[in-house]
């Protein structure tokens, strides 16, 4: 049964962002459409699982401290963040419909509920996904919402998610020139240092 195969599973080495126990599920890559591992932490945040194998040349195994065993699985496992929104962007273009749908070159799109976006192999991700709080929020970031009904209706919105991902390009991209300038200053002081010890050094000579 799943308890007995749960308990089964080989043990892995996983460094993960946050707190908290993790639910692991599969879902399908937004760009490719391939198989992905993702875990959710509660109803904070979902995390992807990336795999790092050692070289083919290499014999790697883990020693982990406290559990009294190796693991010989040489792998490392990282659980990093993932915005669910990226996620849900090629569901969300799909129950919109448009122009070749709708046959109407200037339409929008269909508005609907959240849960009609999710098909019959989405289940898993609708399960999850629909657990996070404050979702129906971030929603808003790039789509157009209709409250007047029980149910809020989303429709994506090109020039919404245009400006979602440009955002993002841009916080990337200060994230990175920060990053760069902390390194150089890190470096400069560095040589500084080895400076003053290679005068110090020479003055005792």
């Amino acid at each position: 049964d799943d308890i007995a195969k749960r308990r089964t599973m080989p043990t892995r080495l996983l460094v993960a962002h946050g707190e908290g126990e993790l639910i692991f599920f599969v879902a399908r890559h937004p760009r490719t459409s391939d198989p992905m591992m993702l875990g959710r932490r509660a109803d904070s945040a979902i995390l992807e699982v990336h795999r790092h194998v050692p070289p083919k040349a290499a014999k790697a195994s883990w020693l982990v401290a406290g559990l009294e065993q190796v693991v010989q699985d040489g792998a490392l496992y990282l659980a990093t963040p993932i915005d669910p929104l990226l996620l849900l962007l090629p569901l969300l273009e799909r129950a919109r419909g448009g122009a070749s749908s709708l046959k109407r070159e200037s339409s929008a799109g269909l508005y609907k509920p959240l849960s009609e976006a999710f098909g019959g192999d989405e289940a898993g991700l609708e399960q999850h996904l629909t657990r996070l709080s404050g979702l129906s929020e971030r929603l808003r970031a790039i789509c157009d919402v209709n409250d007047k009904y029980g149910e809020p209706m989303v429709r994506l919105s090109d020039p919404l998610v245009l400006g979602w991902l440009r955002r993002k390009a841009e916080a990337v991209a200060a994230h990175l020139r920060a990053h760069a300038a902390e390194q150089q200053a890190a470096g400069a002081t560095a040589g500084a240092a080895g400076r003053a010890m290679t005068q110090f050094d020479c003055e005792d000579d």
